[in-house]
Parts: structure tokens; sequence; C-alpha cells
């Protein structure tokens, strides 16, 4: 529709600001709603006290002095890779650990591919809702941390919610999601 692929590109903030965390989840959580590719600025090996990211005196890098992270969990989302359907809403409560997609229109004969920060958000394992409706439909490579999902080919419109535990609270996920949960098929747990 647009003749391009969005791409947001160098976008942070200094992690001398007091409210640098909600800030980063802030320009994610927009790089989701328009569903954007992006890259976030930057990730420096060099990082130190006194020199930061040893330009301009920037303090953006994810990789602190001492190569420590910093707030890695706000960076490290699941999101699609491959989309077997045009992406219609994407989201991911950092707070909860729920993770919303939304496909609409033709499903093509591919797998939708979704990378899920196990090791980040997930490490007692995921539950899955879908609307397919049977375990199949799903395949865990743990190794790549991939979610390979087949959508239904019978649906204008696919749905996939991702939580860390087995008792969604529906009420907290998106209103685009929370109206249509009860009506998705758990597919239960993986490790």
């Amino acid at each position: 529709e647009r003749d391009l692929i969005p791409f947001l590109t160098e976008f942070g903030g200094t992690h001398e600001s007091e409210q640098i965390r909600p800030y980063i989840n802030l320009q994610y959580i927009q790089v989701e709603s328009q569903l954007l590719n992006s890259t976030y600025w930057n990730y420096d090996l060099y990082n130190t006290k006194d020199g930061k990211d040893n330009w301009n005196l920037e303090n953006f890098s994810l990789l602190g002095p001492q190569r420590k992270p910093r707030h890695l969990d706000l960076a490290t989302r699941p999101y699609p890779l491959l989309s077997s359907a045009k992406p219609a809403f994407l989201s991911f409560d950092t707070k909860n650990k729920y993770f919303s997609l939304i496909l609409e229109g033709g499903v093509i004969d591919k797998p939708t591919v979704i990378f899920v920060p196990k090791k980040t958000h997930y490490q007692k394992g995921f539950y899955v809702w879908s609307t397919s409706n049977t375990k199949e439909s799903i395949e865990w490579d743990a190794d790549d941390q991939l979610l390979y999902w087949k959508p239904s080919k019978e649906l204008d419109n696919n749905a996939l919610v991702i939580s860390e535990r087995n008792d969604v609270q529906s009420s907290k996920l998106p209103k685009e999601v929370s109206g249509i949960f009860s009506t998705l098929t758990p597919l239960g747990g993986f490790e």
C-alpha cells in the first residue's frame, strides 16, 4: 500500500535520563503500533563511564560500561519475522508479558515465524492461544527461539496471543484482542 518498507532507524535515549525505561518502552510501543521495522541506536562494545558512546558524549548504548547490558528486556521483544498474511496489529506488554498479533486477509501456505525471546521474557516457558484450533498449527524451535504458526486459511482475520502464564486476564490485553480472546483456542505450553 505504501510502496515502501517503513523502517525507523537510529532512535533511542540517553541512559542518564531518570525516565529512560518508560521512554525506551514507549518508543517500541509506537514502532509496534505503526507496524514498523526498526533499529535501536545503539549497542556500543566500547561504552565507558567517561567516554560514554565515544561519539558526541552520547550515552544511548544498550551495552554500558564494562559491557554490562542495560534495558535489554525492553529492546528484546517478541515480533514476527515472516507473516503468512498481512499484519494488522502487533503488541507486547512488558509488564504482563502478553504478546498479541493479528493478521488479516488471505493466508499463504507458509507459516508465520515469530521470534519469542524465551531467554529474556519466558524462562519458565510460555502458553499460546490462537484462531487456529489444533496444536499441529504451532511448532516451537527452542534453540532458535522461533515459533512457527499456521493461521487458519478459512478466516478473514487470525489472532495469536502468547503469555508466560496459563491464566490470561483478557481485561489486560489490548482492546483489539481482549474482545476476541474468549474465542481463541488454547494450544498449550512450550518450554
